[in-house]
């Protein structure tokens, strides 16, 4: 007959090994996906609104305004010649999965002698169990007269099957290095939109920053929920800046279990030059570590990150409990041999 202290340990296995070769969720696909990328120059305002704006017509994509008294785009109607790749920032058409959407600027079409540069490289993946759409090497970089921005746009959308129902973690991000001379300033601002399921969207979340490292005014960081950091060096008029947000949710098992819309637009003026950059071991410390391999995966993006099915965590408990009840007993197994052998002296 197998004693009591043998069959816990046999339930403690068999509970390891059923969690540690138990399916786990894991997102697929994308299963639709759709990219566009835009380049143009605009006119800009003197004088940016308080909070950051977007182009609400472009749901949910568009930088407007960066915000903090930063220069923003005197209207929404995108000022021709404008360079479009993929389909319109309305409309993306070009697929960004399984190959990425990339396009560089070619400024004879765009404003010859104001643009500058630009490249935009963007794809649809997973990543671990998660996914999203991630930028990679997104850059612009203005020749364009004080007043007048150079502006890289793009947009992507992604919708993904999850073979397991469980709860995630949606977010945007971007970390940018810059480079200003007197006088100018960069900005960056991401936003996303996240469904899961037939579930209403979530409230769009955004990220957006903005500097002009020797100028007047202050560097300039989106609130409502967004972890940003702005690091300025004046002695070689560039900055570092980094910035997340998120939000929580729960992904059914299916297809079209999850979707995301999202829109980068960088905004440089005058001969700023915008380029993607690492994360620092700090920042990314203060970071959801679920959502840490998306951002490892590329500075700039939006992606979900799944975390453990309540089975799996009922499963661990138990085992946990299993390991108490184990310990308790060989600790009363203990006493009861120390007050034998004490009887016995």
């Amino acid at each position: 007959m197998i004693r009591p202290k043998v069959s816990y340990a046999v339930m403690i296995c068999c509970l390891v090994v059923f969690v540690s070769h138990a399916p786990q969720a894991a997102l697929i696909g994308p299963e639709i996906s759709r990219g566009s990328i835009e380049f143009l120059v605009a006119p800009v305002f003197d004088a940016g609104d308080e909070f950051e704006q977007f182009v609400s017509t472009v749901q949910p994509s568009n930088l407007l305004s960066p915000g903090g008294f930063y220069p923003g785009r005197v209207n929404n109607d995108p000022t021709p010649p404008i360079q479009t790749i993929g389909g319109t920032l309305f409309n993306p058409t070009s697929p960004i999965h399984p190959a990425a959407l990339s396009a560089t600027a070619n400024p004879l079409i765009i404003d010859i002698g104001h643009f500058g540069a630009a490249q935009t490289t963007l794809v649809a993946k997973t990543v671990g169990p998660g996914g999203g759409v991630f930028w990679e090497n997104t850059t612009v970089m203005d020749s364009s007269p004080d007043g007048f921005a150079s502006l890289n746009q793009s947009r992507g959308m992604a919708t993904f099957h999850s073979t397991f129902a469980t709860f995630v973690i949606a977010g945007v991000w971007v970390a940018y290095t810059g480079t200003v001379p007197a006088g100018g300033f960069g900005a960056i601002g991401i936003q996303g939109q996240f469904r899961f399921g037939t579930d209403p969207p979530l409230d769009p979340i955004a990220v957006v920053l903005a500097s002009d490292v020797n100028g007047s005014r202050d560097p300039y960081m989106s609130m409502h929920g967004a972890i940003s950091q702005i690091i300025e060096f004046p002695d070689t008029n560039t900055f570092l800046a980094m910035g997340i947000n998120f939000a929580q949710g729960f992904i059914p098992e299916g297809d079209d279990a999850a979707a995301l819309d999202v829109a980068l637009t960088l905004i440089a003026d005058p001969g700023t030059t915008l380029t993607p950059a690492a994360f620092t071991p700090g920042f990314l410390a203060g970071v959801p570590p679920e959502l840490r391999p998306l951002l490892e995966a590329a500075p700039v993006g939006a992606g979900i990150a799944l975390v453990p099915e309540p089975s799996t965590i009922l499963l661990l408990a138990f085992g946990f409990m299993a390991l108490l009840s184990v310990s308790r007993r060989a600790k009363q197994k203990l006493a009861q041999c120390a007050a034998t052998a004490v009887d016995q002296l």
